[in-house]
């Protein structure tokens, strides 16, 4: 009987930008944690600095993948008008309101 490895869930994980984010963190945590690990043990500066670039690179691809992200938040505010209950309407539509506006502004210091 072999072994089959089903990449399926795998696939689909990382075909979101939620699931790609999240392995980007990922790695970029570890790297961090791996460069300060290595500069505490003694290692050369140029290996731990590979690692911070590994780290930084990481980070700008992050924000670069959150650009379009404040359109799914206004999105996901008009579907909330839509609540029955007035306190979680506004509550919802106030919280995604703020992550667009967030991340718009993210957005503009990125750029500029």
């Amino acid at each position: 009987m072999s072994a089959v490895f089903n990449v399926q869930p795998w696939i689909k994980f990382t075909a979101t930008t939620v699931g790609r984010d999240k392995l980007y963190r990922a790695v970029q945590y570890f790297s961090r944690f791996l460069a300060w690990y290595l500069l505490r043990q003694g290692a050369t500066k140029e290996i731990v600095a590979r690692f911070n670039n590994l780290k930084k690179n990481l980070a700008l691809s992050r924000k670069l993948m959150r650009i379009g992200k404040p359109i799914e938040h206004v999105e996901s505010a008009l579907a909330a008008t839509s609540l029955r209950d007035e306190s979680l309407r506004l509550l919802t539509i106030g919280k995604q309101l703020s992550y667009a506006g967030y991340l718009t502004l993210d957005a503009l210091v990125f750029v500029s």
